[in-house]
């Protein structure tokens, strides 16, 4: 255990080359009890719509977004906004195929 700071505002970077699901299905008790306010990650995920992987997907998007965090998916000048509940959805923008893409997620303006 890395006894990481949950009593204050954390910005999370995470670019682990493919290894998402394993650091963040690791990291799930950080991710349900720290005060994240912005996330940043390259996802390559699968999202299949079966199985454990994607269970455990499910499980990690929705810690952050009980958090009253949104993701975006970062399309060069623009941002898209993704919905948790679609995940089959979630993709690069200008080559489907591709696997991977950046996703930021951060709390909405009030």
């Amino acid at each position: 255990s890395l006894n990481l700071p949950t009593d204050r505002p954390v910005i999370l970077k995470l670019d682990v080359e493919g290894h998402e699901l394993q650091a963040l299905t690791g990291g799930i008790n950080f991710l349900q009890h720290a005060n994240i306010v912005y996330a940043m990650t390259e996802l390559r995920p699968t999202f299949q719509s079966d199985g454990e992987a994607y269970a455990s997907w499910k499980g990690i998007m929705g810690a952050l977004a009980a958090k009253g965090l949104v993701p975006y998916r970062v399309d060069y000048e623009e941002e898209t906004r993704l919905d948790v509940n679609r995940l089959h959805d979630w993709r690069h923008v200008k080559h489907p195929a591709v696997r991977y893409f950046d996703v930021v997620w951060r709390k909405e303006d009030d």
